[in-house]
């Protein structure tokens, strides 16, 4: 099976296990009502492999990870061991259920814009493209029928029509904004959005809500920060880049500044850093931490719709205006020559 469906496939079943834990079921039980509640049967066969394995003596996390889902990042396994080692599953699964809903809501708003005004241009495009090629070759052919004097205007519009370059133009056009499109996924791996604004604002604090709760789960499976560091570098799942932050603090360099160097966290995150290591209580300063940036995302959200879709009314009414003006120009003067003779 694809990747892609397998996450999706894993995403639904923390969101059932969750809610079926938080009702008093136990591992085992649940397992057994979503397999039965499952519709399709590749999915059917990867919980029956599960629950075959936990009956066999194995933890839900080695039969997990010696299932379909074994390509999970280490972030997962991580997480899910200490929690059943320590006695907090139904808490840990309750915490990841909730991330992975709002970083996926994250993630759709966010697409959601950017194809909001790729969609509406090229649809506009393709309209002045139709005018450019189709409406006024037709109206020149007029012209020359009722010999009739060309007015400047009307001159430089057959002469751009008949300007072959543009047709190679608008394809380049038509590709580049789908490659700029399609490199905004992931967000928080594409450094082309943070020289966006006001996009780049909110990718920086994307990637410091993810990072603070990976930091935050890990921490409270009591793994100690490096560690934690480490096991977010393995697992590739941040933006920021935690090899080289974990290469300059074993070279001696402090914390809070190999995180300045490296990454472009906000001022908050290094305030919680530093306030979490003099205080001895990280786990607290990153939960702190992930719960203001989520604040701060949902802000941001609201913010970059709000001015997004101005701009993108007033562009495409540019654009209509200019196709409309081009379209009746000609036909305007042409009635008024009529009206002459």
């Amino acid at each position: 099976m694809k990747k892609k469906y397998l996450e999706k496939i894993f995403k639904d079943f923390i969101n059932e296990l969750s809610m079926l834990l938080d009702n008093g079921f136990d591992i085992l039980t649940s397992l057994e009502l979503i397999k039965k509640t499952s519709s399709k049967k590749d999915t059917k066969e990867i919980f029956n492999k599960i629950i075959d394995s936990i009956k066999s003596g194995e933890t839900f996390t080695q039969s997990l990870f010696n299932s379909d889902f074994f390509f999970l990042p280490v972030f997962y396994k991580t997480v899910f061991f200490s929690a059943e080692k320590s006695g907090t599953f139904q808490k840990a699964v309750k915490e990841l259920c909730s991330f992975i809903k709002k970083k996926d809501s994250f993630e759709n708003n966010i697409k959601k814009i950017l194809i909001y005004p790729v969609i509406t241009i090229s649809v506009a495009t393709a309209a002045l493209f139709v005018v450019f090629f189709h409406f006024i070759p037709s109206l020149a052919v007029i012209y020359k029928d009722m010999d009739i004097e060309i007015p400047i205007t009307s001159k430089w519009i057959i002469m751009l029509t008949e300007n072959t370059s543009f047709l190679i133009l608008l394809p380049i056009i038509l590709i580049t904004v789908f490659l700029l499109f399609r490199s905004f996924v992931p967000i928080n791996k594409q450094n082309i959005i943070k020289k966006i604004k006001p996009l780049s604002g909110f990718v920086i604090w994307f990637d410091c809500y993810t990072l603070s709760f990976y930091l935050h789960m890990l921490l409270e499976s009591g793994i100690d920060i490096i560690e934690s560091l480490k096991v977010i570098s393995i697992s590739d799942i941040s933006g920021s880049n935690i090899k080289e932050i974990i290469t300059d603090i074993k070279n001696g360099a402090d914390m809070i500044d190999a995180f300045k160097k490296r990454s472009d966290l906000p001022e908050i995150f290094f305030e919680n850093l530093s306030l979490g290591l003099r205080s001895g209580n990280i786990k607290r300063s990153f939960k702190y931490l992930y719960e203001s940036a989520q604040e701060r995302l949902e802000k941001n959200i609201t913010f970059i719709t709000a001015f997004l879709e101005p701009i993108v009314i007033i562009i495409t009414a540019g654009i209509v205006g200019i196709i409309v003006f081009l379209g009746l120009y000609p036909l305007l003067t042409i009635s008024e020559t009529i009206q002459t003779f």
